[in-house]
């Protein structure tokens, strides 16, 4: 089974599960964040001397503007004109929005056409990215800085987290809509072959909050000589008021402007940046909103009651104590791909509501492992188990997972990616 089918597939291996125990949905989640875990409420934050004024206008002069010429030219059009490295970064940014009052945020990513590459060259269509208001709220950030050192930079590591809160810190990262600080640590980017592709990775420490904006500032960015980098031609423009004829950058001046002042009130002086930047968190509707959609759709057309399914297979030997059976089958499940879900397929939405519609049934496999308990009273706690990347059905009758089915009474399926 690819990849694409694994969404609709747990969906209603959930609902095969749930209607063998009870006809009762679950409550809906709640789409909320939690950053003031750790972190102190925005009235207990301390007054900050930092400064986000902007210094009085000066031109750039020969060197600089040549230098800011160059940069422009290695920046195809449509790609982000802070860095040059990659068109992309950093990443997340509203660089990549536009305004969209139609949408929980206000914004729609927009993400360019025809300019973003695979590891094999291929170009890919951001039209499903570009339905979303905003990023995700557990993204990774990644910036590139040529030439940082990050044994000479202060960088927040995953056993330090706190440090990432405290003035010292070279990274930050603030909710500007509420003024705290983010925990999260930093790390340089392992897969890369070469430095000079390189990334610094931001991992927040706990997950944004849904429709906020989330500022990332850089600060004392160390070479390999200890001596503070100099932050980009791009963005330096921006931070020293330099003005430029580039209408690029020119129209992206004021907003940089309040996100000075706004990052001055935690402490962040301007002066100080290397870089910056923001992004907005996309809404619970973006988020969930299609799966809810097919959650829905999937029950809807269960009509109360089970899934069609077949048991295939039952297994009673060779299992780990407590458990008596290991099952295997298949059930049926809507189809909201096209292609019959093939590699490649792209989801199927209706013209007149825009939600995901399903347009055929697909025949998943499945595994549960049954304790003995269960058998023996005729009731079990339902677990779906969410297996990794690429992961099979099987899994569900792994040792360990038949372990934690006895030892919790759980009756653990799941399907294959």
């Amino acid at each position: 089974m690819n990849a694409r089918l694994r969404l609709p597939t747990l969906l209603v291996l959930t609902a095969l599960v749930a209607f063998g125990c009870s006809t009762q949905e679950a409550a809906k989640p709640a789409f909320t964040g939690d950053i003031a875990k750790g972190n102190p409420p925005a009235a207990e934050v301390p007054l900050s001397s930092a400064s986000g004024d902007a210094p009085e206008p000066i031109g750039l002069d020969p060197q600089g503007d040549a230098e800011l010429q160059a940069s422009l030219e290695q920046t195809p059009p449509g790609c982000e004109v802070l860095t040059t490295r990659s068109c992309l970064l950093p990443f997340p940014s509203d660089a990549y929005t536009v305004a969209d009052v139609t949408t929980g945020t206000g914004r729609r990513v927009s993400l360019p056409a025809g300019l973003l590459e695979n590891v094999d060259g291929q170009t890919l269509d951001p039209t499903d990215w570009n339905l979303n208001d905003g990023f995700s709220p557990s993204t990774p950030i990644l910036v590139h800085i040529p030439g940082i050192d990050p044994s000479k930079t202060a960088l927040p590591s995953e056993t330090n987290i706190g440090f990432s809160i405290t003035a010292d810190s070279a990274t930050v990262i603030v909710d500007l809509d509420s003024g705290q600080l983010v925990p999260h640590w930093a790390e340089m980017d392992k897969r890369a072959e070469e430095d000079i592709d390189r990334a610094l990775i931001l991992r927040p420490a706990t997950s944004l909050i849904e429709t906020h904006r989330f500022a990332v500032a850089l600060r004392n960015i160390k070479g390999s000589d200890g001596q503070t980098l100099p932050a980009p031609i791009g963005f330096r423009v921006l931070r020293d008021n330099n003005p430029t004829s580039n209408p690029v950058i020119e129209e992206r001046r004021n907003e940089f402007e309040a996100i000075f002042a706004e990052e001055a009130a935690v402490g962040i002086n301007r002066a100080d940046l290397y870089l910056t930047w923001y992004f907005t968190v996309a809404s619970a509707d973006t988020l969930a909103g299609r799966m809810l959609s097919m959650r829905d759709d999937a029950f809807g057309q269960l009509n109360g009651q089970s899934p069609t399914f077949a048991v295939t297979g039952t297994r009673t030997t060779d299992l780990q104590e407590g458990v008596a059976k290991i099952v295997t089958g298949t059930f049926e499940i809507p189809l909201y791909l096209d292609n019959g879900g093939a590699p490649g397929s792209r989801m199927t939405y209706s013209p007149a509501s825009g939600d995901p519609v399903s347009t055929a049934t697909y025949t998943a496999e499945f595994t549960c492992t049954v304790p003995s308990a269960a058998v023996e009273n005729g009731e079990a706690v339902p677990v779906v188990y969410g297996h990794g990347l690429l992961g099979s059905s099987d899994e569900a009758a792994s040792t360990s997972v038949q372990r934690t089915a006895a030892a919790n009474n759980s009756l653990y399926c799941a399907t294959s990616w």
